[in-house]
C-alpha cells in the first residue's frame, strides 16, 4: 500500500508544554473495541496519545434515520457529534483547539509538527 511505508517516517516532535491548547477525541462505539485497540495504538505510536480520549459513539436508530433521509450510521455519527460538542462545551474548559477523530483515522507522523506551528495562546 502505497504512503503506508513507516521504515522512512520524519523524527517525531513531542507534544509537551510547546504546543497549542489543543484537546483531542476519537469517536468509538462501545462494541467497536478492535478499532478502539488500533486507534489507541497508532496514537501511542505518533506520540500524541495524551492529548485524546475516548467518546462512547451513539447507535443510529434505523427508522429515524430513514425518516431524515440517512443511513442509520450517519444519523448515529450526527447524534455523536452533537453530544461530544456539548460535553466540551459544559466542560467549562477552554482550548484553543479541538480536534475529533473517528476511531478509523489514520494521522500521519508530520501531524505533531503541524500541530507545533499552531498558536499556542
Amino acid at each position: 500500500m502505497e504512503g503506508n511505508d513507516e521504515t522512512h517516517q520524519p523524527t517525531l516532535v513531542l507534544w509537551k508544554n510547546r504546543m497549542a491548547n489543543i484537546e483531542g477525541y476519537y469517536i468509538n462505539l462501545d462494541y467497536s473495541k478492535k478499532r478502539r485497540i488500533r486507534i489507541e495504538n497508532h496514537l501511542k505510536k505518533i506520540n500524541c496519545h495524551e492529548k485524546y480520549q475516548r467518546f462512547a459513539g451513539i447507535e443510529g436508530n434505523q427508522d429515524e434515520a430513514q425518516q431524515r433521509g440517512l443511513k442509520t450510521g450517519e444519523l448515529g455519527l450526527w447524534k455523536t457529534w452533537l453530544k461530544l460538542l456539548e460535553h466540551i462545551l459544559n466542560k467549562g474548559k477552554i482550548h484553543t483547539y479541538i480536534h475529533i477523530l473517528e476511531d478509523d483515522a489514520i494521522l500521519s507522523p508530520l501531524f505533531i509538527n503541524e500541530i507545533e506551528r499552531l498558536d499556542p495562546s
